[in-house]
């Protein structure tokens, strides 16, 4: 948490003896800067920083496949092709989940899916994937 005036989360800050024994470490907003426990924050920055590089490899890993494979879904239309019922990101999640790599797949979440507009006719239509735009073919059935 980010205390107002005084610090950010993982950061170390010099406060009055009284404030920090008073209030901030009695609240567990704090903890003294021990060598030990500054060690253990640096270790979880380390952690951090390495989740990050692995999530973003991860990503252009979907970005690369996404960009050279083409997406499609099949769905129930009408001979006009408008969608019975507009594509939801669950649909998407499905079809990615069977064409990404296994391993691209078990970082990917549904919540990651971006549909900008709703989607009521048959073609080609762009989506998102984190902060990336991909197409993807919807075919009626």
């Amino acid at each position: 948490d980010n205390i107002k005036k005084i610090g950010t989360k993982g950061s170390i800050v010099t406060v009055a003896d009284g404030l920090a024994l008073g209030k901030l470490i009695p609240e567990k907003k704090a903890i003294e800067a021990t060598p030990a426990n500054i060690a253990k924050l640096e270790a979880t920055k380390k952690d951090n920083k390495t989740a990050v590089t692995i999530d973003q490899t991860y990503k252009n890993q979907a970005y690369a496949f996404l960009n050279n494979h083409t997406v499609v879904l099949n769905t129930h239309a009408d001979h006009h092709g408008t969608l019975y019922q507009s594509i939801k990101p669950s649909q998407i999640f499905a079809v990615l989940k069977d064409a990404l790599p296994r391993d691209v797949v078990k970082h990917l979440r549904e919540v990651d899916i971006i549909i900008p507009t709703p989607m009521k006719k048959t073609g080609d239509h762009t989506y998102r994937l984190y902060e990336k735009e991909f197409t993807v073919t919807v075919k009626g059935e």
